[in-house]
């Protein structure tokens, strides 16, 4: 089902609630597009905090393409502000003992 979501609204952002606390479900979740991933039994204040981080980031996400938008039609980005949004994402999206790096899929950005 997730694959065909992400195919069909490529822009919405995913938060997969479960009751399997397996690691290997959560990671492979995140890999077919997932952006957040919580465990049942869950309370309200940690699925708005959840929500709120993942529309932050989508909205980070969305500035780093109009930053590559606009400087591609300069003649090319530049390293300050890639480097900028980058470093943004990475302080407010490193997971525990990923020392403020950005990950996406298994690619390390940082």
């Amino acid at each position: 089902m997730l694959p065909e979501l992400k195919a069909s609204y490529p822009n919405t952002a995913v938060i997969m609630a479960t009751a399997v606390a397996e690691a290997n479900l959560a990671i492979q979740c995140m890999r077919l597009g997932a952006d957040d991933y919580i465990t049942k039994p869950f309370n309200l204040d940690e699925v708005a905090l959840n929500v709120e981080k993942t529309l932050e980031k989508r909205m980070l996400e969305q500035q780093i393409k109009g930053l590559s938008a606009t400087t591609a039609a300069k003649g090319g980005p530049t390293d300050r502000e890639i480097r900028n949004a980058i470093s943004v994402l990475s302080k407010r999206w490193s997971l525990p003992g990923s020392q403020g790096q950005v990950y996406r899929g298994d690619i390390r950005v940082g």
